[in-house]
């Protein structure tokens, strides 16, 4: 199934490439590979969505996507895809086990964290405000403190 979606606006562009850039900066590469908006492959669902972000475990990637459980995190930034990202891509990334989801919430300036994926339905949500930092659920020692994806 394709689906037909908006261009991509300049906030959302703006915030694809400071998470892009804030991976690379914090992740080891021999261990990590940030991937923006490429795909992945969801076995189960036969579904190969295309996140914003990723980071996926060192691979070679050249033959395929990488799978669920080489997924670290996965990102999507929202602005018109909001309710796409909060309903179908969610149940989606539930549904396969993403273990680390988390969705920018451009209009409300925050990130909305979805973890302990179970029965295809998230389990731990929550929302992080400017002044709070969100720690990668692979990576504690790495945090993105939410302030920095807007500048003042």
């Amino acid at each position: 199934e394709l689906c037909e979606m908006s261009p991509i606006g300049f906030s959302h562009s703006a915030i694809v490439s400071f998470i892009t850039s804030w991976s690379i900066r914090n992740t080891a590469p021999n261990q990590v590979v940030i991937r923006s908006q490429c795909p992945i492959q969801l076995n189960v669902l036969a579904s190969v969505p295309e996140p914003d972000i990723v980071w996926a475990r060192q691979g070679n990637y050249f033959q395929r996507h990488p799978v669920v459980d080489e997924v670290l995190l996965l990102v999507e930034i929202a602005e018109s895809s909001l309710r796409t990202d909060r309903g179908k891509k969610k149940k989606i990334y539930a549904e396969a086990g993403i273990q680390d989801y988390w969705i920018v919430n451009i209009p409300d300036r925050v990130v909305e964290v979805f973890r302990e994926p179970e029965n295809g339905q998230y389990q731990a949500i929550q929302t992080y405000k400017i002044g709070e930092s969100i720690a990668v659920l692979a990576s504690p020692e790495i945090s993105l403190p939410v302030a920095d994806l807007w500048p003042p």
